[in-house]
């Protein structure tokens, strides 16, 4: 458990200040190059692309006149690519902070090419795809990806959304970033997302579970934030650089039906916890829902 300790008093050590904050960025930023450029595209990534192709292709008929918006679009604006391959939608790509990493971002684009003959395109549509991908490989900046794309990047620290139009999007999509949204705005985020959206659109979202302080201690349980209440794991353990919100599976849907979001559908993985006695705060949940470590959820709005 040390090095989950360990995780836990650098990233509150990192959460000081503003400037501390920006410090830590940095730092990530540059070892998440070195780290992502030698290792390659991911396994985790590669199956992203097949179900987000394969949820777009049941579900909606984008076109150029549609738009799509990315929330938390990260290091390689990943989501937006497979969307833009997969159709010629306008691409919005939200983000709290600028953590863009641009080396990486071609590197896992070219590695992109192989798997659009995996993931069902048309003959048509993977000849649209590959000169898309060959504008990326010769752009110097990201500026240029998005002039080519047709993509526009916000970032706004609040992390509100305000700046958006209100239903203007037929599709949010989002990975591993609505367990990071603060729980004291959560439900008003939810609700804004609704908004954004036209009648009839989607929502679609990969939400990982999982305690993150663990990833960096392989001897940790995966879900050992199970053993401290709400007070003391904000004060002592969880930070701004490292945000956990701990929202379970049953608040998770209960957010989205609230804000007027109809079902559409959840694929949902388990795995132990791991942990000898859980916090009573979390007495409310069934053994199923202790153990489910990502949620994949898809929503419509009415209309």
């Amino acid at each position: 458990m040390l090095r989950y300790l360990g995780a836990s008093v650098v990233a509150n050590a990192f959460s000081a200040t503003p400037t501390t904050q920006r410090s830590y960025r940095r730092l990530a930023n540059g070892l998440e190059t070195w780290r992502r450029t030698r290792k390659g595209l991911p396994e985790l990534y590669v199956d992203r692309v097949g179900l987000l192709a394969a949820f777009i292709e049941r579900n909606l008929n984008l076109t150029a006149e549609d738009s799509v918006l990315e929330i938390g679009t990260g290091w390689v604006h990943w989501e937006s690519l497979i969307t833009r391959l997969v159709c010629d939608a306008r691409v919005t790509m939200f983000d709290v902070v600028d953590s863009r990493l641009f080396p990486v971002f071609k590197l896992y684009a070219q590695a992109l090419r192989p798997l659009l003959v995996t993931i069902g395109l048309s003959a048509e549509r993977i000849e649209r795809a590959n000169a898309l991908l060959d504008a990326v490989e010769e752009a110097t900046s990201f500026e240029q990806v998005y002039s080519a794309l047709s993509w526009n990047y916000v970032i706004d620290p609040s992390g509100t959304m305000e700046g958006l139009g209100e239903g203007t999007f037929d599709l949010i999509v989002s990975s591993d970033v609505l367990e990071h949204v603060d729980r004291a705005i959560l439900r008003p985020f939810v609700e804004k997302m609704f908004r954004l959206l036209r009648p009839g659109a989607f929502t679609y979202h990969s939400i990982d579970l999982v305690d993150h302080l663990s990833y960096y201690d392989p001897k940790a349980p995966a879900k050992f934030y199970y053993r401290f209440d709400g007070a003391v794991w904000d004060k002592w353990v969880n930070s701004k650089v490292q945000y956990i919100n701990r929202v379970q599976r049953p608040e998770w849907l209960s957010l989205f039906q609230d804000a007027g979001f109809e079902s559409v559908s959840e694929d949902v993985t388990h795995g132990p916890h791991g942990i000898a006695k859980v916090h009573s705060s979390y007495a409310n949940l069934s053994a199923a829902e202790l153990e489910t470590n990502t949620l994949r959820l898809a929503f419509r709005k009415p209309g």
